[in-house]
């Protein structure tokens, strides 16, 4: 049974140089978000961010990013992943980070992800490193780290973390 779902947005940068602010939101009147248990519910959801960005031509790439959801449940919604409970409100926020440095016409890139949900204190990371041969083969490897409380929303694949390489191919 296939649903639309609305979402009023916005967003906003302020460039300044090599740095760029940013600030973006919306609100949805029926969003699906999921209780400890995996049971979906539909409710009212704000969503705001901000940032800030450094590029240095096309060779360094920063970005630092807050976030911010807050939901209102319907009464005798079981407590929700990834949100603190404050009376009728539930919060969840955190924090992004992204690192990217390219080398050799832009052939070889290095970059670092991270995550940190500050509610329930899962956190994630990606270190990769990147080489373009020939603009159509591209290889990678890398690590990929999650955590977090068992009852949370990255908590349960703590122990997925990974290794990888790849290869992919394109025209």
């Amino acid at each position: 049974d296939y649903r639309r779902m609305w979402v009023f947005a916005f967003d906003m940068a302020l460039h300044a140089g090599d740095f760029a602010f940013t600030f973006d939101g919306g609100i949805s009147p029926k969003r699906i978000m999921y209780s400890e248990t995996f049971t979906a519910h539909a409710m009212p959801l704000l969503h705001l961010s901000g940032g800030i960005q450094y590029t240095y031509g096309t060779s360094w790439y920063v970005s630092l990013a807050p976030y911010l959801f807050v939901v209102w449940p319907a009464a005798g919604t079981p407590a929700l992943l990834e949100f603190d409970e404050h009376g009728d409100v539930h919060t969840s926020w955190g924090l992004i980070a992204l690192v990217r440095k390219t080398f050799l016409d832009e052939d070889l890139k290095i970059e670092i992800v991270g995550f940190w949900g500050a509610s329930k204190g899962d956190y994630g990371g990606l270190a990769q490193v990147e080489y373009n041969l020939l603009d159509y083969h591209h290889f990678s490897l890398g690590i990929q780290l999650l955590g977090g409380p068992e009852h949370s929303l990255i908590g349960p694949f703590q122990t997925d973390d990974r290794l990888f390489v790849s290869y992919r191919f394109t025209f």
